[in-house]
């Protein structure tokens, strides 16, 4: 027997274990997507109590033009959004000017019908710009199929909003913080856990 490779199992398992529980390791549910995606919409509508106003809109624009990018104005937020086709788009912002189109992954794989999404959009915002957006763990295996859509991971998404909260944390509900935060710790979590499910047997000592 391999005791090196049991120990540095055994490293491993602590070191992950040691990290403190998140509200959504404590509540049963970290890799629910609806779960993730209702706090993401409460986070993205400027008009809830959390303080930070358009910060989360602003760091996926940030992400979506690859520039910084100055948000305004009134801006709604949708969830669940039912097309003609009878699907349902996970989160959908919406100003006078833009609408973003955000299909949420966790673990499950890109199989919705996101051509059906951007054309109920686009026939209901004809005078818009309109983004589409698969927010990830780790980008799609094929990527031909996303269309108008561009893949944004939780890496580049929350790593904008870290660096905007710098500027707004004075302007934020300390009574929300910690649940954004532990959203981001939560998604760090997940995406470590789903490498080493994929490489674990790959290990070598």
């Amino acid at each position: 027997m391999d005791h090196s490779l049991l120990k540095r199992f055994a490293e491993i398992k602590n070191s992950l274990s040691e990290e403190r529980e998140t509200f959504f390791d404590i509540c049963g549910y970290p890799h629910y997507e609806n779960v993730v995606s209702n706090v993401l919409a409460f986070f993205f509508d400027p008009g809830k109590g959390h303080g930070l106003g358009t910060l989360c809109i602003e760091a996926i624009m940030q992400v979506l033009e690859s520039k910084t990018y100055g948000v305004d104005g009134f801006w709604e937020v949708e969830r669940e959004v039912r097309t003609d086709k009878g699907n349902y788009i996970d989160i959908v912002l919406r100003s006078d000017n833009t609408v973003i189109v955000i299909e949420n992954k966790i673990y499950a794989s890109v199989y919705n019908d996101l051509q059906d999404y951007i054309g109920f959009i686009q026939g209901k915002n004809q005078d818009k710009k309109i983004y589409g957006v698969v927010l990830c763990l780790q980008p799609p295996n094929h990527e031909g199929f996303i269309n108008e859509f561009k893949v944004v991971t939780y890496d580049e998404f929350f790593g904008r909003v870290r660096q905007l909260l710098g500027y707004s944390i004075e302007k934020a509900d300390s009574r929300y913080l910690p649940l954004l935060t532990d959203l981001m710790t939560n998604v760090r979590k997940l995406k470590v856990g789903t490498k080493m499910d994929s490489n674990f047997f790959k290990f070598e000592p």
